[in-house]
């Protein structure tokens, strides 16, 4: 042994300092994906042109993008505080996803659309009431086109959830867990690019990697998830009776018995109306009117342990 060696060894020891041995630990963030993901964000690419050239009468070009698994709160770091954002679930899938599409293009295809010409690339904070209308009917075909994209593997129902403009305040995920980030480059025949994503949550991420995970053949035991869709949607197929008490009125006997028709009973204004369902009070809350029709506005559901 070399005399630094000794040195350092002896100094080792003398400091109590021992090798640490270092055990392989599981890293989220190499997730092995498969290429199902690439499939569909191919074939979710041909639909998206499709669908952008009938809404503007244009040609353009759709390109994935290299998809990257980061944590939400890095994401949101590099995106600007006004996007377009739109939330949504594709049932059976567990977790959820989130298109995120630059205010600029949206703003881009109100002009296209309506003849407004070439629109310069600035930093937005609002949409109009135009442009409102357009990032939902844009999210909204892209988003079918997405669940069809995935439909090789299973037939999916698509809910949107939610939108929001600011990526940190929006009802995703949590900021330091991990997403799935899919980007998608839109080239307008003006030479203007912009920038898509597909977002998305860890448990959406695995539940989509099993469907496109080679099968083995082997009988792992696990839920057929063909048969929690069914029975998921059987679940909200399911109609319970709905009613509400509106007045509980006292009269004698007397005056019962005098009781004609045409008389009127009147009816005391009441508040904190029950709503009651399978002979449970669910909720309270008072009538009023709703486009011509009666209504009952929940105020307060209470607090019970079960229906």
């Amino acid at each position: 042994m070399k005399p630094d060696a000794d040195a350092n060894a002896k100094k080792l020891r003398e400091n109590g300092d021992q090798p640490r041995h270092s055990f392989a630990t599981h890293k989220p963030a190499q997730l092995n994906l498969t290429p199902g993901f690439d499939r569909v964000a191919a074939r979710f690419s041909d639909v998206a042109v499709s669908i952008a050239e009938q809404m503007i009468d244009e040609k353009l070009t759709v390109e994935p993008e290299k998809s990257e698994l980061v944590s939400y709160v890095k994401w949101c770091g590099q995106k600007a505080d006004f996007l377009g954002l739109t939330t949504a679930v594709m049932l059976p899938c567990k977790g959820s996803l989130m298109l995120a599409i630059d205010p600029n293009f949206v703003t881009t295809f109100v002009n296209t659309f309506y003849g407004g010409g070439e629109q310069k690339v600035t930093e937005k904070n609002s949409f109009s009431d135009m442009e409102k209308r357009m990032h939902e009917r844009v999210s909204n075909e892209l988003l079918v086109a997405l669940s069809h994209s995935w439909a090789s593997f299973e037939d999916f129902e698509l809910h949107i959830s939610g939108r929001d403009n600011n990526p940190v305040y929006a009802d995703f995920t949590g900021m330091n867990d991990l997403v799935l980030c899919q980007p998608f480059k839109f080239t307008f025949s003006n030479g203007q690019v912009f920038l898509i994503e597909i977002l998305y949550t860890l448990d959406a991420v695995r539940y989509l990697e099993a469907l496109t995970a080679p099968s083995s053949g082997e009988n792992t035991g696990s839920s057929d998830p063909t048969w929690q869709y069914e029975l998921h949607k059987a679940i909200h197929e399911v109609r319970v009776p709905v009613r509400s008490v509106l007045a509980r009125l006292t009269m004698t006997l007397p005056r019962l018995a005098e009781l004609k028709t045409g008389d009127i009973i009147p009816i005391p204004t009441a508040r904190n109306l029950p709503l009651i369902i399978g002979g449970q009070v669910f909720a309270r809350g008072n009538l009023g009117e709703k486009d011509g029709c009666a209504a009952y506005q929940i105020e307060k559901l209470e607090q019970r342990s079960e229906l």
